[in-house]
């Protein structure tokens, strides 16, 4: 085991994926392309609970790429945690994860519909948050918070 958790072996396995350590729980920074494949290793290595998906947006700082999506695994017996980061560009389609964690479904539907990003191979990537004619997707940072048009970015110091 590393000082975070994750066994070493798996590192190993996966030279790409950065390990950090983070309150709490570990913390693994890997390419898109590597998610599934690393979720798989994850879940083989005992990290058999997902427990949700999230989606970060770092629009008013300018970041490129501009979103991190964020897995937060559990092993149940001991209650470690790892959490996997991707950064996602805007338009960027990351694979479904639904294949690896059933699920992966609902979250996934969330984030499709609250920030706009799609997850490839997704069988119903539809919203479900907010009615289908729903114009845009209210967590980005840039959506506008009265009227139509997108909010300028925050102006830095």
């Amino acid at each position: 085991m590393t000082a975070t958790g994750v066994s070493a072996a798996l590192l190993e396995a996966f030279p790409d994926v950065q390990e950090e350590a983070a309150s709490g729980h570990s913390l693994l920074v890997a390419p898109v392309e590597r998610l599934v494949p690393l979720l798989e290793a994850l879940k083989g290595d005992g990290y058999t609970l997902l427990v949700d998906i999230g989606m970060i947006d770092h629009w008013s700082q300018g970041r490129v790429p501009r979103f991190d999506l964020v897995y937060i695994l559990r092993r149940p017996k001991s209650g470690e945690a790892v959490w996997v980061k991707v950064k996602v560009a805007d338009g960027e389609t990351p694979p479904s994860a639904i294949s690896v964690f059933r699920g992966a479904d609902w979250p996934e539907r969330e984030i499709y519909d609250l920030f706009g990003i799609s997850f490839q191979g997704h069988p119903n990537m539809a919203r479900i948050l907010m009615p289908e004619d729903w114009e845009g997707h209210p967590l980005r940072r840039d959506y506008p918070l009265v009227g139509t048009k997108p909010s300028p970015p925050l102006a830095r110091e």
